[in-house]
């Protein structure tokens, strides 16, 4: 994240522009900060298959415009989180 407690600076190390159809395997290295944009004016669907249940892991967003981080839980869970069970990851 950086030195300073909720502030990052960030570097663009690959920008990836796909056309209809494209499929591409996003296997983030810990501490990966990430972000998946649509830029077409007509309407997208992108498929996430995820390895674990991200609903309750703890993340970080990073917020551009203040360099600086927060803390949330998507809560995207077929079944309430179990505090003992949830993990905390740098997203």
């Amino acid at each position: 994240m950086g030195e300073a407690e909720g502030h990052a600076q960030l570097q663009v190390t690959e920008v990836r522009l796909l056309q209809p159809g494209d499929i591409y395997r996003l296997l983030p290295p810990d501490g990966d900060i990430h972000a998946v944009k649509t830029t077409s004016q007509s309407a997208s669907v992108s498929i996430h298959i995820l390895g674990n249940d991200t609903g309750c892991v703890l993340r970080h967003q990073f917020i551009l415009e203040s360099h600086s981080v927060k803390s949330f839980r998507s809560g995207y869970s077929n079944a309430p989180c179990k505090e003992e069970e949830i993990e905390y990851v740098l997203h």
